[in-house]
């Protein structure tokens, strides 16, 4: 249960304080005093118990086991092993008096990512309207952070932002849609790209027409016109 973080509690919420659960394992094979700062999956305990007893995952099941990273030693050891390169998350909920209860979050290790080399963990955020319960300083950002479509999406480190403070995706846009084109499409959800932001044109000042050439006493002002445009 997530306690006083944003004047919150409970675990219906995407922000780290009710989604971050520490899990600690132990047993045979099990590295000793040893913390992995890679994020992993709670449905995935099945299928690490399953391998542990020499089981076969069912077909169909979605669950994949942590044996690898369990048993992993240094950083590079258990990046390799890790078992998934994208952690989800999400709630489906019709809304709740005011409050909107659905949204969707992916979360990503640091290491290489295609293109990109990540220095942290990076978690995406993206709801329909307003995610729930949100932090303070989204609560006092312009349209409270909704953006121009109608969607939210909100990029963290949750390393070194382990309170969801300070949105990131406007600083870093690539890692913002890599991870949200790792989210699921389920249950109609389909979180968009973020909207470009074209702003709006300075129009030039139109330049004042000169001036039409008084008309000579012996000239009709038509043919007056018509010589000073030199035909």
């Amino acid at each position: 249960m997530r306690v006083a973080d944003h004047n919150q509690y409970g675990k219906s919420k995407p922000w780290q304080g009710a989604i971050n659960v520490p899990l600690v394992c132990a047993g045979p094979g099990v590295g000793e005093n040893v913390t992995i700062d890679v994020p992993v999956a709670t449905l995935d305990i099945t299928a690490t118990a399953l391998d542990y007893a020499g089981a076969p995952v069912p077909a169909g099941m979605t669950s994949r086991s942590l044996r690898g990273l369990l048993e992993a030693g240094a950083l590079p050891e258990v990046l390799a092993a890790r078992n998934r390169t994208f952690v989800h998350s999400g709630l489906h909920m019709r809304q709740i008096l005011t409050e909107n209860m659905s949204f969707r979050v992916v979360v990503g290790p640091p290491g290489p990512h295609g293109q990109q080399l990540w220095n942290s963990s990076y978690k995406l955020v993206c709801c329909f309207g307003e995610c729930p319960g949100l932090p303070s300083p989204i609560r006092d950002a312009p349209n409270r952070g909704v953006d121009a479509d109608g969607w939210m999406r909100l990029l963290y480190d949750t390393v070194n932002d382990p309170f969801d403070m300070f949105d990131l995706k406007l600083r870093l846009p690539d890692i913002a849609e890599t991870l949200r084109r790792a989210l699921p499409v389920a249950n109609g959800f389909d979180c968009p790209a973020q909207p470009t932001v074209v702003p709006n044109p300075i129009q030039p000042e139109p330049e004042p027409e000169p001036p039409s050439p008084s008309p000579s006493p012996s000239s009709s002002p038509l043919r007056s016109f018509l010589f000073s445009n030199g035909i």
